[in-house]
This record gives C-alpha cells, structure tokens and sequence, in this order.
C-alpha cells in the first residue's frame, strides 16, 4: 500500500488514533491524504509521531490545526524526513504560525511544495521573504487567497535574487492556465507580478526537462 486516502471523513483527533495504528503497520506509505477530517492540534501531533519514513505527501487542508499545530510540524519538519509536500490549505493558520513553521526549516532538505492558501497570512510575507532567501530546496510556494499585497510581492520578488529552486509561486483566486505562474490583481501591483513572472518563466525554461 502506498497511499491511505480518508479524506472528508470527519474521524477528529480521536480518529487519529485508529489510524495511527494503520501507520505503525504500513511502512512503504507514501502519501497520506487527510482533507476535511476536524484534525486539530492535538490530532496533528499523534499523527506526526507515527508518520512512516517513506510517506513524502501529506495534504492537511480543512483540519483546524491552527498555529499550535504548526509547532509539532515544525519540529518534525527540522529532523529532515522525506517529506515533499505539505498541504496546510484552510488550516486556521495565523501569520505567526507561517513564521514559526518557517524558521525550523533551516536544515530541511527535502520540502518542494508548500502550500498556505486559503489562511489569512498576508503578514507573514516578510518571513516567506526571508524563507526563501535563503535558497532552500523548495520549488512551489501556493500562497492563494492568503492576502498578499505589494509590498509581500515585493518581498518575494527580492528573495528570488538570491533564490534559485522556487519555480512556482501561486497567488490567485482561480488557477490559471499558465503552470509556472499565475495571479490576477487582487491588489498586488501589475508591475511586480510581471517581475516575478518574468524571473520564474525564464527559470523554467532554462531548466531540464
């Protein structure tokens, strides 16, 4: 078995008990998908500490884990597992929680996808800025409907000076067509998003295929 998906099955942190049992006896899962399940904090801390060492996908979105949840995730996310993505869409995440997940990601090598849409995380632009300024491995940041304004876009288009493995920034309300960038003007200044445009077009098509 490489994937478990209960996704919309409301099983709350109760329920993470049963499936944490599932975990202990699945090793060679991969991904994990746990959408709409009422997981919260607590939940989210007995999930972390039964998370097979293969699984590298983990979508948490709809669960209130809320910022004290971030602090289990973070912690886990420092060790440096194989986890390539996490999921926190619509997670009741605060701009101080982004900003405490972020900082414990210093030695993680692993991350590729992020996402935080759907949170009201505007403010946590300057510690995504100075996140990826410091070139981590991570190549896709969704950051849709999270209140991003110019000044946050500017921020992320500073960091990509020094920044050379992000290749998706998402900002939108309704995805776009276009798969290496897409916004529409929710109050970010044109001018900056076709910077941002620009930079991440150009790396994409520098790279291999």
């Amino acid at each position: 078995m490489l994937e478990i998906d209960v996704e919309g099955q409301n099983i709350g942190d109760e329920g993470v008990l049963q499936l944490s049992d599932t975990l202990s006896r699945s090793p060679h899962v991969q991904r994990l998908y746990l959408c709409n399940n009422s997981i919260g904090p607590e939940g989210l801390r007995r999930l972390l500490r039964c998370l097979p060492p293969a699984l590298n996908y983990l979508s948490l979105q709809g669960n209130p884990v809320q910022d004290e949840g971030l602090i289990a995730l973070s912690e886990y996310l420092s060790t440096d597992p194989a986890m390539e993505t996490v999921g926190l869409a619509a997670t009741g995440i605060t701009a101080a929680g982004v900003a405490l997940l972020l900082g414990g990601l210093g030695k993680n090598t692993h991350l590729r996808v992020l996402s935080f849409s759907g949170n009201a995380v505007g403010d946590a632009a300057p510690a995504i800025g100075k996140y990826l300024g410091g070139n981590p491995a991570l190549g896709e940041l969704r950051l849709r409907n999270c209140g991003i304004d110019s000044a946050g876009a500017r921020l992320l288009l500073h960091a990509l000076s020094t920044n050379t493995h992000l290749h998706t920034v998402i900002l939108e309300n309704d995805p776009d067509p276009d798969p290496v960038f897409s916004a529409v003007l929710n109050g970010i200044d044109a001018d900056i998003l076709a910077e941002i445009a620009a930079t991440l077009t150009s790396r994409s098509a520098g790279a291999p295929a």
